[in-house]
């Protein structure tokens, strides 16, 4: 009976179509997660245990094929690329000292215990037990999507981390490939020459050509094209690809293309949103179910020494990445959660390891016990990475949401953004921009909006325009935000934006505008003067040439005394996030005491961002002398009846602007009245 269950069985699995196999994989990826959540373990490890469980060593559900080599393949260089792409590197540049501390210990540590404990306990030469150890000395930001999700991703801790993640992996690659040239025989000068060189020219080729590549592209093609993420991806694998030329192991190559067009992807875009998804949904997963298929439970059973190798490499491994952690946070004067979240976003050994030992063991240094060993450790230390990573992770979110720097601004919850449309060439830009200065804690909708003069022909333009309403529902929804659509019929298109404002209490206007000043009106044109007089939110006029995310640093304009401006702190607010969300640096031309407010304003409100000064002058010679390619210009402008209200400079930098930045971006932006606010609520 058992026999015949067991040919029947043998008969239908494992799984060979391809599509019962995809199948198999998308249920492991969406149960698997509830499922552990019920035992309170982390998601990862829910889709470590069904690998294990399903794989060619558990029940023979899946065999472990070319399609999930490949995919697993794919989804640690996606983790590597995602983490390069997510460090803030103005931030990285400060911290590259820390950095350099962490990386070292975390990378010292465990070489030298490691080294000392395989030799002695394990019986193996100096020279697999040196290569044992670079094996705990490096590790991956396996649980790095983790602490993206809970957004304290800009903590300084994470941001050291990562840092000695690039510095420790690289120094175990070049290990890893000194063991194998010397076992090959290829250990002379000529390597040792090779090395260094071939590492500095590949470094400066990445670091050169793919932001060069991706800048022009996202240029000159379509907003919301699928094109840019293909470009993306391809980049990525090519640089992968390459870096074996160089000697180095394809994640290095991953990490370094994500980091070289860090600044040209925004957080809450269209594209960020498309690389968040293939990589959560699809290729991370994939490679957590390759990982969970490579371990060998049978082996524990039948083998002691099987058990003694692993307790030992998961024992030395986790000890001294705790210690790295725990001696880091001593001389950095980081907290009990920091030091808890730096040991468990650097415990998981999976890539560096996984491809160590496999190299290792096809070349005969190690025996099957040794790589049985590692998948042991790999399983145990991925748990107890996302066990930490969870836990600390959540604390410090939760900590640093409590920032007292918030009560100087409205409450994010009641920011309502509403944009007008009326070009479809630049719909696109203007959505992003609103989707760029909201906040991640406000739930409300974007609101588009289209008028209609009120005239004869009144419902057939609201039809025609009806397109535009679609077209920015379209976008925004293709970044996860949603929107709620207006339209209206009024006396002309001023009007029927002002009455909207008042009716849904809207805090922030964002209006488009071509840049050419009107002969007949003062500032920008008549529809724009107009709302300017009426309205007392947050208005933000934009020209847009080209999209957000290729700006390279805000040039912030203010004027004298716009630091007593009564609604100075809530546009300083809009701006400062707009900035961090396109990852650009500010250079702010204004006064030394307005450079010390915005130093003062940024540490509170935990906003790491490179900030630049230059004393205020003649400002049309200052913007023209300080101008470089994918400057964004964003002025302070003054409104009419304002104390700090100045004729010349409100009225003459639309055209300095107009003139210097003639085919690229700009922002003149106004801040909220809040008296004349207060007394409009009052009445």
């Amino acid at each position: 009976m058992v026999e015949t269950l067991l040919k029947l069985y043998n008969q239908y699995f494992p799984i060979s179509d391809p599509v019962n196999v995809f199948s198999v994989v998308m249920l492991i990826i969406f149960l698997a997660p509830i499922l552990i959540k019920k035992i309170r373990l982390p998601e990862v490890t829910g889709i470590i245990f069904a690998g294990i469980i399903l794989g060619p060593k558990g029940l023979n559900i899946l065999k472990n094929d070319d399609s999930i080599l490949l995919f697993g393949t794919v989804g640690i260089l996606y983790i590597m690329f995602y983490s390069g792409l997510e460090v803030n590197i103005g931030d990285f540049k400060k911290k590259i000292h820390k950095s350099l501390i962490f990386g070292l210990l975390t990378f010292g540590f465990p070489q030298l215990l490691g080294t000392v404990t395989s030799f002695y306990f394990m019986n193996i030469g100096w020279g697999p037990s040196i290569l044992l150890a670079s094996m705990y000395a490096s590790h991956t930001l396996l649980s790095y999507p983790v602490v993206s999700k809970m957004d304290a991703k800009n903590d300084e801790s994470v941001l050291v981390t990562i840092g000695g993640t690039l510095v420790t992996n690289s120094i175990s690659l070049i290990i890893l490939a000194v063991m194998v040239s010397m076992n090959g025989g290829n250990l002379d000068k000529t390597f040792w020459i090779k090395l260094p060189i071939s590492l500095i020219i590949f470094v400066g080729l990445v670091m050169y050509f793919v932001p060069k590549i991706a800048s022009w592209y996202f240029k000159n093609a379509e907003v919301d094209s699928s094109s840019h993420f293909v470009l993306v991806m391809a980049l990525v694998f090519v640089t992968a690809a390459l870096s074996k030329f160089a000697g180095l192991e394809p994640i290095i190559g991953a990490f370094l293309a994500g980091f070289a067009i860090n600044r040209l992807i925004p957080a809450n875009s269209l594209l960020m949103n498309r690389i968040d998804f293939m990589g959560n949904a699809l290729f991370i997963p994939f490679f957590l179910i390759y990982v969970g298929m490579l371990v060998d439970i049978r082996v524990f059973f039948n083998s002691f020494e099987a058990i003694k190798i692993t307790i030992i490499m998961t024992v030395v491994a986790t000890f001294t990445k705790w210690l790295a952690a725990y001696v880091t946070a001593k001389l950095l004067n980081y907290s009990k959660d920091q030091r808890d979240l730096i040991f468990g976003l650097s415990n998981a050994q999976a890539a560096n390891t996984l491809a160590a030992v496999l190299i290792a063991y096809k070349l005969e240094i190690f025996d099957v016990n040794i790589l049985n060993g590692t998948i042991g450790m790999i399983l145990v230390t991925c748990i107890i990475s996302a066990v930490y990573t969870e836990k600390s992770a959540k604390k410090i979110t939760i900590i640093s949401s409590g920032n007292d720097g918030e009560d100087l601004v409205k409450d994010y919850k009641n920011e309502k953004i509403l944009v007008p449309l009326s070009n479809p060439k630049t719909l696109p830009n203007l959505v992003d921009l609103a989707i760029l200065v909201k906040k991640p804690e406000n739930k409300e909708p974007i609101y588009p909006l289209i008028v209609a003069s009120d005239t004869e022909n009144a419902e057939v333009e609201l039809k025609e325009k009806q397109k535009l309403l679609e077209l920015a529902s379209k976008h925004a929804s293709g970044s996860a935000n949603f929107t709620n659509l207006l339209s209206r019929i009024d006396i002309n298109p001023a009007s029927g934006i002002v009455r909207v404002i008042r009716e849904l209490d809207i805090t922030h206007l964002i209006m488009g505008w071509n840049g050419k000043l009107s002969a007949t009106s003062r500032l920008f044109g008549s529809t724009l003067d107009h709302i300017l007089e009426k309205t007392n939110n947050i208005l933000i006029v934009a020209k847009s040439e080209i999209q957000w995310g290729l700006t390279k640093r805000v040039v912030l304009v203010l004027p004298t005394n716009a630091e007593f401006d009564h609604g100075f702190y809530e546009l300083l607010n809009t701006i400062l996030y707009l900035s961090v969300n396109i990852k650009s640096s500010i250079l702010l031309i204004g006064t030394e005491n307005q450079l010390d407010i915005l130093n003062k304003y940024t540490k509170k409100l935990n906003i790491n961002i490179d900030i630049m000064h230059k004393k205020p002058g003649n400002i049309y010679e200052t913007l023209k002398k300080e101008k470089k390619e994918y400057d964004l210009p964003v002025v302070y402008a003054t409104r009419k009846g304002t104390a700090i209200y100045n004729y010349r400079w409100s009225n003459n930098l639309p055209k300095y602007l107009s003139e210097i930045y003639e085919k690229e971006n700009f922002i003149i932006s106004y801040p909220p009245n809040i008296e004349i606010q207060k007394n409009y609520q009052t009445k």
